[in-house]
């Protein structure tokens, strides 16, 4: 599905980052750069190539080849670079202690899934590095705005706090926003925005 959504010239999810990365941006500028940063199931790049462009050494995680192939062409557009790793990320294991930070922008898997994902993240940051992340919670089958129509894909501000809760909380909320990021995220939407430090 995701090959075949990615694989037309128009970025689907626009080539603009993500509002909550972008409103947060001076959290990756506290430490010593270029940090290294990882972004999950980054789709068409939009978010990691932003990252790149403000110094940082980006990577884009993707099960769509195709969504990597058009992070590759957005970045030489933008004149940056970003790092591509073809992976599933239901079973792919992430290297200890390697990235800075961690992004994770609308990344949703199934809730059987997500334990692994999360030891992962935990696994992969290192001391003091940060984990960045928005979600569509339960609540956005109301609206249907975009992302997954399936419930148990959806993610809640305890569900985060529960996974991450040796870590430093420094964002952690459910609010409904307006989300204008390509055509398909558009309209007011249901989110969970949560920062956390690895400690």
């Amino acid at each position: 599905m995701w090959n075949e959504r990615f694989s037309g010239d128009e970025y689907v999810y626009g080539t603009e980052p993500n509002d909550f990365l972008k409103e947060n941006r001076d959290l990756f500028n506290t430490l010593a750069m270029p940090q290294k940063i990882l972004c999950l199931g980054e789709g068409e790049g939009r978010n990691a190539v932003f990252l790149a462009q403000q110094g940082n050494q980006v990577w884009a995680l993707d099960y769509a080849q195709a969504g990597l192939d058009k992070t590759r062409k957005l970045a030489e557009l933008k004149q940056t670079r970003v790092h591509t790793i073809h992976a599933d990320l239901t079973t792919h294991e992430l290297p200890e202690a390697e990235y800075d930070a961690v992004i994770m922008v609308f990344c949703h898997l199934p809730s059987a899934n997500r334990p692994f994902l999360y030891e992962q993240i935990r696994k992969t940051l290192k001391p003091e590095g940060v984990l960045l992340a928005e979600l569509y919670t339960p609540e956005q089958l109301e609206y249907r705005t975009g992302g997954p129509g399936n419930v148990d894909m959806l993610v809640s501000k305890e569900e985060l706090e529960q996974a991450f809760a040796s870590y430093s909380l420094l964002v952690s909320k459910e609010c409904v926003r307006d989300i204008h990021e390509g055509k398909l995220h558009t309209g007011k939407g249901a989110v969970v925005q949560f920062i956390a430090r690895k400690t």
